[in-house]
């Protein structure tokens, strides 16, 4: 694996007990990464967190267009489910319907 060789500004602050007080070793730190963060770019990275970077956004291209076609084919089953309910919710009826006509009959010739 490469490495990113950083010069002597670049290196990370050791807190070296004594020499600051803790709030003063805070305030150089953020103001550090606040610099840092000011910057740092793209074109400052290694070869290798460069393809780092390349292949998240490539992951995430991928993950996002899996997404899309996952939420499309939830949908399409969605609506062949609600078709399938309201077929069966059609013939439940359908069924009642005979049923009581089946009992109407039923009771009518009982009474006869």
């Amino acid at each position: 694996k490469a490495i990113c060789s950083l010069s002597d500004d670049e290196q990370p602050l050791v807190f070296i007990p004594g020499e600051f007080s803790d709030k003063q070793f805070l305030k150089t730190v953020i103001s550090e990464v606040s610099k840092a963060k000011s910057e740092v770019c793209l074109k400052d990275l290694c070869p290798e967190d460069k393809r780092r970077i390349a292949n998240l956004i490539e992951e995430l291209a991928r993950v996002s267009e899996e997404k899309e076609e996952s939420v499309r084919r939830l949908k399409d089953e969605q609506g062949n489910f609600e078709c399938k309910i309201q077929q069966l919710e059609q013939q439940n009826q359908i069924i009642a319907q005979e049923r009581e006509s089946i009992l109407s009959k039923q009771a009518d010739s009982c009474n006869v």
